[in-house]
Order: structure tokens, then sequence, then C-alpha cells
């Protein structure tokens, strides 16, 4: 009796590279124009992001003048619309051709040419939520920090004003939406997209990223990956057809090799029998070679299949084929400690208790948000004493790198009790929550849409984004006053004895 078999093995020719398909945020990124940013934000599929400029376009500049745009949207005090607001690009394209590209407004000093365009609210609000990490950037680059002063985003308020973000290092405010008059003088930072998505071509004429095939005699597939920046790489694939009742393959790979959906990191040799009733019968010794890391490849929907039986094949680019850390912003902490992805949620016998919303370098450890409010409506306490082992933050941008919330609840509890300190008591500190620095809520708020999305999967209760308000931090300002985090992101003081504050304690993992 004959069997047949159709093997697929992925030989990838590593001819070339597929270069700037893996940018961080802080990272200097460089257009092909040879114009220089920092990127501020990524896609979270990996096809590209933003990038700001490592000057101002303008030390000072009005928006336009006292007329309503009416192809521009009017959104009013409103944090959902402020923060959805993400088209900086339409909207100074919009402002460029409304003023005749004037040079004295804010839409007009930006280089629109080459692509640099003024941000929307949402993407000035990113710029301020990763400001420590830009920061620190933008100077190694060369480039010169945000100035302490309110910056013109593209967004517009109405006929008269247009919205702005306060980046001053003042006690109050920092972060913060504003609508100015838009004959104001505001200073200007532009923006640019940068994009990875790759285009694909096949040595059958395809040009999408996946094809079906269905062989009926060994056949070599190959797929040309090209990136937005013109480099390219090539992938090849065999599918081999067989008629006999054993083979033995040599192949080799550059860094994952699947085979029946089973992932081989390292070189052997490996043996598999495939039993299926009615044809294809067989015994497959693979020998298995590992070389340097690919950046192109191809994915299928068999490894095995009978002569004549369509194989979906998937080209794969670099972005899509790097490896995710093990722990991302939105997966699920749970009670045994473990983490659970969105995706694969409910899994029976886990029990979630927090949702991710900052993960290091490591990609194994970080913060993650309780599941609900400890408190709406609660006093920070111990007005007019100042912890003296608390460090006192008397300015916003040094406030914003304050990242020790559990060393600071765990201070704050030392100096009193339950009834003199209720925000740093009310937390289940003994289970390891505690109560949120400013620098870590501002964290949680930048990742707000992603945690807010599993919250909501859990039925559990989403971080507030009206601007109305606040959750308390446990960075103290003096002994009267403690920061605290308002609608929309920013940062302010309110007197310790204030009762109209939410708490929402983190924990570490």
């Amino acid at each position: 009796m004959k069997y047949k078999l159709i093997f697929l093995a992925v030989l990838v020719l590593c001819l070339g590279k597929i270069k700037g398909q893996s940018h961080n945020v802080g990272d200097l990124f460089t257009f092909p124009d040879g114009s220089q940013g920092v990127v501020f934000y990524n896609n979270p599929d990996g096809t590209g992001g933003w990038v700001m400029a490592l000057n101002d376009a303008s030390a000072g500049c009005a928006w336009g003048n006292t007329t309503d745009l009416p192809e521009l949207n009017n959104y009013s005090y409103s944090s959902r619309h402020l923060l959805e607001d993400t088209s900086g690009y339409t909207n100074t394209q919009m402002l460029r051709s409304y003023q005749n590209n004037n040079l004295s407004y804010a839409a007009g000093v930006v280089d629109f040419a080459n692509g640099w365009y003024l941000p929307s609210s949402a993407q000035l609000r990113a710029i301020c939520c990763k400001l420590p990490l830009l920061s620190a950037a933008i100077v190694a680059a060369g480039g010169t920090d945000l100035a302490y002063d309110y910056y013109w985003s593209s967004t517009e308020n109405s006929a008269n004003s247009a919205w702005m973000i306060n980046f001053n290092n003042n006690s109050s405010g920092f972060g913060s939406f504003g609508f100015g008059s838009k004959t104001g003088m505001r200073h200007v930072r532009a923006v640019r997209s940068f994009s990875f998505s790759p285009s694909y071509e096949w040595n059958t004429g395809e040009t999408t990223p996946s094809i079906s095939v269905n062989p009926t005699q060994t056949s070599n597939y190959t797929v040309t990956v090209t990136a937005a920046s013109g480099e390219s790489d090539i992938a090849t694939t065999t599918i081999v057809v067989l008629i006999r009742d054993s083979l033995e393959i040599h192949e080799s790979a550059c860094d994952e090799f699947v085979w029946d959906g089973i992932s081989y990191y390292g070189s052997g040799t490996f043996i598999r029998n495939y039993e299926r009733p009615g044809a294809c019968d067989s015994v497959v010794t693979l020998h298995l070679l590992f070389e340097h890391t690919p950046n192109a490849g191809i994915q299928s929907s068999a490894d095995t299949v009978c002569a004549n039986e369509i194989v979906n094949l998937q080209a794969v680019s670099a972005s899509s084929m790097q490896q995710l850390p093990p722990v991302v912003i939105g997966d699920i902490l749970c009670t045994d400690n473990s983490i659970v992805k969105p995706a694969d949620w409910p899994v029976q016998g886990k029990t979630a208790m927090g949702v991710v919303f900052y993960v290091d370098d490591t990609g194994e450890h970080g913060w993650a948000v309780h599941l609900s409010e400890q408190s709406t409506s609660t006093s920070w306490g111990g007005y007019g004493i100042n912890i003296q082992t608390l460090p006192d933050y008397q300015h916003a941008r040094d406030a914003i790198y304050d990242y020790d919330g559990y060393l600071h609840t765990q201070q704050i509890r030392a100096a009193g009790n339950s009834s003199q300190y209720p925000a740093a008591w009310i937390v289940d500190f003994d289970n390891g929550w505690y109560l949120p620095s400013i620098g870590q809520l501002r964290k949680l708020f930048s990742a707000y849409t992603i945690t807010n999305s599993t919250l909501n999967l859990l039925n559990s209760t989403p971080f507030v984004l009206d601007l109305y308000v606040s959750y308390w931090s446990s960075s103290e300002y003096d002994g009267n006053t403690a920061w605290r985090l308002y609608g929309g992101g920013s940062m302010t003081l309110s007197g310790k004895n204030a009762t109209i504050y939410k708490v929402r304690s983190i924990r570490s993992f």
C-alpha cells in the first residue's frame, strides 16, 4: 500500500534584514528623509506609531483667528472626547487649508510637507503621560525638553478657543487640559506618524499576506516582505508531496520551527508517526538545524496534508514574528499570582484579583490595579502633620518620577492609625495592596483604554475618566497637602482633610 504525505518545512533564506521594526517608547526614530524624533506611542498591532520632534516648532504662536472651523469638531470640556481625538494629521491639514498655510499660526509652523503635524488633544496627552521617559530621550538625542508652559493641540473647542495642555512645573494643574483664546501665544511641538506595514510578493504572483496552494508535487513557495523603509527580506517554504511509507528530512530554521503545532527552538532529530484513516499514514524523521534569527517567515494552516488538499500559507514580517513578553498591559492577575490573557478568560479554577497596567523591561514584573475602588469619598488624613519619613514633592516634574507607592503606604500607616490616615489604611496592605504614588497613578491613567477593557470583561469597576473625579496618591507635598490625580490624567494638590476623593489600590507582581 502506498501512502501520501505533504510535509511543510520552513527554510528561511536570511538574505537581508527588515530594519527599524522594534522601536520602543523613548527610542530615537530616524525617517528616510533624515529627520528624527522620539517614539511616544506604538500601535498595539505593531504596525507603526507616533514620534515627537526633538525641538519646538515655535516658542510662542497663535492657534488662529476667532473663527469657527466648520470642518473641525468642537469638543467641550469632556475627558472622553478629548482623550479620543487622535486626528492630528487630518486636523492640521484642514487648519492649514482654511488658514491658507499662515506661518504665524500653530498649524502653519510645523513641517507638514515632510509629514510633521500639530498633535491632537489625545496625542498631546500621550506625550504628557510618557514625559519622564521622553524628556530624558530627547535631551540624550541633543533636543530640547518641553518648556514649562502650555502647548497647543490641533483640537478645537469653539470659535474663540482651542485645547492645550499645561506642561508647567508648579504644584497645580500639571498635565491638565485647558482651552485658551486662539490668539494666545503658546508653544508648538510637532509630531509625525511612522508605519511598519509591509508589502508582500509571492512567487505565485499574489500580493496578499496569505495565499492558498494545493500542490500535486513537491514545490517551493517564496515570499518577499518589504518594509515601509524599503528594506526587504525573503522567506521560502518547501511543500513536499510523498508517496512512501517513511521519510527523512533535513531542514534548517533561524528562530522558531513549528511542526504540527509544536514549536522547536534548537537543533535535533525528531520523529513523528502519522496515522490518518484512509491515506497518508507515514513516519517522518526530521533532522533540524538552527541558524541565525530571520526577519521573515511563513506560517501554514497545516504541516501535513494529502496531495491536492489546500494549505493556507501566511507571510509574517519581523514585527509580527516578535515574541511578546510573558506579561502585557491588560492581562489578568489571579489570586494564585498567575497571569491569564483576556482572550482566554474565564479559566476554570482561576479567580481574578487585578488587571496589569504596567510591565517593566523583564516582561514578567509590574503593577496591577484592583478590580474595585476601595473608597469613593475619603480624606488623605493627617492635616497639619508632615510625615518625616516621606519625601515632599513640591514640583510637578519631580513628582511624576515618584513610583514608591508601597513604601509610602507603609510609612503613612506607621505614622498613625486608620482614623488618622484613612486613605492609606483603607487598602488591603497586609495582602499586598497599597495606595499608588502620583507617578504610578499617571501610569495607570496612560493605560486606561486597555485596562478598562479588561475590567469591563471581568464585570469590574473601570478607572473613572470624569474630569471632575480625583484619586488620592500616596505622594506628599507638605504637612497640609498631598498630590492627587484628577480628570483627564492631570495632577494637582488638595488639602489632606478633603473628603471627596477616591482611593484605588494597586499591587506589585
